[in-house]
């Protein structure tokens, strides 16, 4: 009896890199037994490592504007709206004193409208300052998204095998 055929295996796989790159090492030949998880093919990593160390570098900038080590982020725990809101709290006071002044004519109404100008400039001042700071924390939560995907490219420029095998 004769036949013909031809053989199947019962996994096979293209394997192919997640990210670009130029290969600098191989690790396996073919036909090499290997693990799942064994490394076959390292890329030229250079600039990922580098995009990575810049990407952690923002990350502890935004860290330190924010005062994060210090424990969670609160925007009046920043000093420029704390600042900010001090300059509105003295706004504000002015403004009641103001008020009395000029309900007893003690003030013109000309010096009462600059003092109104004045607090309400300071409390658009301490608002601006909360959403700056709240921008700032966003910004660091991108910084590390950036710093997360900049890892992972340096950990994906090394293919590994998915399964084991020949």
């Amino acid at each position: 009896l004769q036949a013909t055929g031809s053989l199947v295996p019962d996994q096979m796989a293209q394997v192919t890199p997640i990210v670009g790159g130029r290969v600098m090492q191989t690790f396996v030949e073919r036909g090499a037994r290997v693990r799942e998880g064994d490394p076959l093919i390292r890329l030229r990593d250079t600039d990922y490592r580098t995009n990575a160390a810049a990407a952690q570098a923002s990350v502890a900038q935004a860290r330190a504007r924010l005062g994060l080590e210090a424990g969670a982020f609160r925007p009046e725990n920043m000093p420029e709206v704390r600042a900010a809101g001090a300059n509105a709290e003295a706004a504000s006071d002015a403004l009641r004193r103001a008020q009395t002044l000029v309900g007893r004519g003690s003030m013109s109404d000309a010096e009462y409208q600059r003092v109104v100008a004045q607090a309400t400039a300071a409390e658009a001042q301490h608002r601006a300052a909360i959403n700056g700071a709240r921008a700032a924390y966003y910004q660091y939560q991108q910084a590390r998204e950036m710093a997360s995907q900049a890892a992972r490219n340096v950990a994906d420029s090394v293919v590994r095998a998915p399964f084991s095998g020949e």
